[in-house]
């Protein structure tokens, strides 16, 4: 039997699946450079300058630069290759698409920005960057179909390898912008709780409450033994802020514009995990879906391979409903208490008048 000749151009189409005849069960080229690369770069830059605005005016907070320049380094060895594999991906027909001198671009571009966000965060707050871990954790997931693809494409040995040491690079990003740092803050921020200087995965996996859960597993828990409330959660930093917003209403539904005017980051917080989990919801009846069709056909080598990526797409989706449920919950829960103490503290004050 022959084997079977790709089908020049393959790869320049949206697809998703490429050609079987090129690449066994695979995503195009032109697929992954928009979803995989673009996209993630497109809304690192979109959300930057807002946070980048937000850190202007706060004062350092550490007492050494040692761990950002850890991170500039892998960031800037990270910047290096990535421009290296657009020199050789250029010079490589076979990874030609559309969008690829976009994608390398932006990734460059994105990578920068990175690294000027990650030297502010590092300096200026006291728990690890939300937006760069939650960046580098979709590029650990995301780069992993590009990897497998340059392994599959013949003739790609250079860039083949620049792309897995790039790979290694972003993990190495990843779990330096998720260390936490309060053994080196000032002296004058150390007084935080838990909760304030864990990441974004220790918060989404309520690691911060693990040691009350092993002593109220072992002994009899107390009040003293419960964790202490950050000062976001205290009843007067929570009523000064509604009480100036107060002011500043006018009388028709004054108290709703007056509670999303004074914390209205709590609020749009819960939005975004609200808005994935319904994603991730939606998507259960299309996996229902390819799952009976998978049953209904024979077996092949191509079903077989279906199979598996079902497999990473019930992984996928169920830990992406239990990631997402978590963190819409905590933020809707610390939304619900700002408003509802500061609320009654409000109309208890009124009630003396």
């Amino acid at each position: 039997m022959s084997t079977p000749v790709c089908v020049a151009n393959s790869d320049n189409h949206f697809g998703p699946r490429v050609d079987p005849s090129c690449r066994p069960f695979d995503f195009t080229l032109l697929f992954e450079d928009a979803f995989f690369a673009v996209l993630p770069a497109a809304l690192l830059m979109l959300l930057l300058p807002a946070r980048l605005q937000l850190l202007r005016r706060a004062p350092v907070k550490m007492t050494t630069y040692r761990l950002a320049i850890s991170k500039s380094i892998c960031l800037g060895a990270l910047f290096t290759l990535q421009v290296v594999y657009a020199v050789y991906r250029f010079r490589a027909p076979a990874l030609h698409t559309k969008l690829a001198t976009t994608s390398d671009v932006l990734n460059i571009v994105a990578t920068t920005a990175a690294a000027i966000l990650s030297f502010v965060e590092d300096q200026c707050s006291i728990e690890p960057s939300d937006l760069l871990v939650i960046y580098f954790s979709a590029l650990t997931l995301l780069d992993v179909p590009r990897l497998r693809s340059l392994w599959l494409i013949p003739g790609t040995d250079t860039c083949r390898g620049l792309w897995t040491t790039i790979y290694i690079l972003t993990v190495a990003a990843l779990v330096l912008e998720s260390m936490k740092k309060f053994r080196i803050l000032r002296t004058l921020y150390t007084d935080v709780t838990k909760e304030q200087v864990i990441g974004f995965w220790g918060r989404s996996f309520f690691i911060w409450v693990t040691p009350l859960f092993r002593a109220g597993f072992s002994d009899i828990l107390s009040v003293e033994d419960l964790p202490e409330t950050d000062k976001d959660l205290q009843g007067d930093v929570a009523r000064q802020k509604l009480e100036t917003a107060w002011v500043n209403c006018k009388p028709n539904f004054r108290l709703l514009k007056a509670v999303f005017r004074a914390y209205p980051w709590p609020v749009l917080l819960a939005v975004v995990p609200r808005l994935a989990l319904s994603g991730f919801t939606f998507c259960q009846p299309f996996l229902i879906t390819s799952t009976i069709n998978y049953f209904e056909n024979d077996s092949t080598e191509d079903i077989r391979q279906y199979g598996r990526a079902l497999v990473g797409a019930y992984l996928l989706v169920y830990l992406g409903i239990a990631i997402s449920t978590a963190v819409y919950w905590r933020r809707a829960y610390r939304a619900t208490l700002l408003g509802r103490d500061s609320e009654l503290r409000r109309l208890c004050e009124l009630g003396e008048i």
